[in-house]
């Protein structure tokens, strides 16, 4: 019996504890997520994965958001619809609310245009206001909501697409190794059929014959490829193609929010309003401009008419909102991580594949208390590392079989004396006559190759390992799907459709009140002016004079001592 034994250890293997190493916050969900879940959906459903389920669930799911945007939209065209009557009944039966001019009555409420004006001025500013963060709170964070959504896709897609590239390059290697595992079984065969080994000496001190024990790992590690290794590039290959779909549609989403028309747009959101501003303080200082009145009657104001018409239209963005509030709030657990499993189920994945297994593996944040996909692949790698432990003492009861002193073999593993000397080694044994030492090289050069193959396969597997780390993949689902998706993007969503109803609002109150950059007139229609009324009379010293001679000469006063009644007539 050889003192067979394993010269060296295997190299120390992957720690797969620290794979499974995550540091991410768990998912909250924000407080206007739940506003925008609350929103009436008349009995329609709230589950955005019915999207993917067939015609009738998605339409059923569509009619739910439709509805409240149309009772909002239909609310706010009603309104105008009236403004537009009252302009039709005109100023002797809706007074200024037709438009036209404020009426100052002698007695009465004289405060109204004032009210009205001061109404108009906070509305603009109101208006102004939100049409600014429109672009700053809402467009500008949601482009930046985009750009960090587009960035994690791009590396998650280039994680897996490096996974994928490694595991086809593992097929090749496990092809290679297969082949030269064939051949060794063989030449083994031979040389106990030809009695070129005996079997004692592959027995160590254990009682491990590393004959047997090789050959049976060699059958049983087949084509030297892991546990479902179709399902496993099948699912590599599928997330990398639904992250590169993902990330096209981002970067255009991305793309279209940074155009210029979105600043052209909240420019003239602010121009409008402020040239009509600009009129109504003139009118309240009673300062006449009617080329200026001219100019806000017949062209501002229609364009000012048409842009609340269109952000009426536009506040139907509250669909857009709600389904992002319902993607964010999927399952029994309420997070988008819920969505996104049902959804993969409803277009057809198998929640038993590996591909399901593996993303819910990941957005479960690698939590191994459930299915962990990746146990076939930790014991493929167990295995290899005992196939080269195992076939490292088989080369070395090998070689001593050979003839190769000891020592010489042993400084072999640690690198003293490299391949070609042990080779010619060998070869210069054979010469000197050693029977079977053919055999015996060609099965030492074998198991060489075969153990460098294997360790290739270790190599290869600790790539995807290192890839697919939990640290590395989970920070690339959290970041896009919990804080741009569901936090950031439902707050910009919201600020723009905050933005758009207070715009509509504002706008409207600011047509109705439209009135506010006419002069007033009094009840006869004319201009009333505070200014005109002054100008009427007039001081005169000689006019004063002339009463003082009056009242000296008593002409002023009749005979009965009354005033006279021609210092009066019109």
């Amino acid at each position: 019996m050889s003192n067979a034994s394993p010269v060296t250890q295997a190299p120390t293997f992957f720690d797969f504890s620290a794979f499974y190493d995550v540091d991410v916050e768990p998912y909250k969900k924000i407080p206007l997520t739940k506003v925008m879940r609350q929103l009436p959906r008349f009995g329609y459903s709230k589950n955005f994965a019915d999207l993917f389920v067939s015609r009738d669930d998605a339409i059923d799911y569509i009619q739910g958001l439709i509805v409240a945007s149309i009772i909002l939209v239909s609310f706010f065209l009603l309104v105008g619809v009236i403004l537009l009557v009252f302009k039709c009944l005109g100023a002797k039966r809706v007074g200024f609310l037709s438009g036209s001019a404020f009426v100052r009555p002698s007695l009465g409420n004289i405060k109204r245009p004032a009210v009205c004006r001061t109404i108009f001025l906070l509305s603009c500013i109101t208006f102004v206001t939100f049409s600014v963060l429109f672009k700053a709170e809402g467009v500008a964070k949601l482009n930046e909501t985009a750009g960090t959504t587009y960035d994690s896709l791009i590396n998650a897609a280039n994680y897996t697409a490096t996974a994928y590239d490694v595991l086809v390059d593992l097929a090749v290697i496990g092809a290679n190794s297969s082949s030269i595992a064939t051949n060794m079984s063989s030449l083994l065969e031979d040389a106990a059929g030809n009695e070129c080994i005996d079997m004692d000496d592959f027995i160590d001190e254990n009682g491990n014959n590393y004959y047997e024990i090789v050959q049976e790992q060699l059958g049983a590690l087949g084509d030297f490829l892991p546990q479902d290794y179709g399902g496993l590039v099948e699912a590599s290959d599928f997330m990398n193609d639904r992250l590169d779909t993902l990330s096209s549609y981002t970067f255009e989403t991305q793309i279209q929010l940074g155009k210029l028309y979105f600043l052209i747009f909240t420019i003239a959101y602010v121009v409008t309003p402020s040239i009509l501003l600009a009129g109504v303080l003139l009118a309240w200082f009673k300062m006449d401009a009617p080329n200026l009145r001219y100019m806000l009657s017949w062209l501002v104001l229609p364009c000012f008419c048409f842009q609340v018409f269109l952000v009426s239209i536009l506040s139907a963005i509250l669909i857009v909102s709600e389904a992002n509030a319902d993607f964010c709030s999927g399952g029994q657990e309420q997070t988008p991580g819920q969505t996104i499993l049902q959804i993969l189920q409803n277009i057809g994945v198998d929640a038993e594949s590996l591909k399901f297994q593996l993303i819910a593996f990941y957005i479960g944040e690698c939590d191994i208390t459930g299915t962990n996909p990746y146990t076939p692949l930790q014991e493929y790698l167990k295995q290899l590392r005992e196939v080269i432990q195992n076939l490292q003492s088989f080369d070395f009861a090998l070689r001593n079989v050979a003839g190769i002193p000891q020592s010489i073999a042993a400084d072999f593993f640690t690198s003293k004396v490299d391949e070609d000397q042990i080779r010619n080694l060998v070869r210069g044994l054979i010469s000197d006559g050693y029977d079977c030492g053919e055999i015996n090289s060609r099965l030492s050069d074998i198991t060489e190759d075969l153990t460098s193959t294997v360790y290739s396969l270790v190599n290869s597997t600790l790539h995807v390992f290192d890839l697919l780390k939990c640290g590395t993949i989970v920070p690339l689902y959290t970041l896009p799907a919990h804080d741009a998706a569901c936090t950031q993007s439902v707050s910009s969503l919201s600020w723009i459709f905050f933005s758009f109803v207070l715009i509509a609002t504002t706008g409207l109150i600011m047509i109705m009140l439209r009135s506010s950059w006419q002069l007033d007139i009094n009840e006869k229609g004319d201009v009333d002016s505070d200014d005109a009324e002054e100008s009427e009379i007039e001081y005169s010293p000689d006019s004063m004079n002339s009463w003082e001679k009056e009242l000296s000469n008593g002409t002023m006063f009749d005979e009965e001592g009354e005033m006279s009644d021609d210092e009066f007539s019109c």
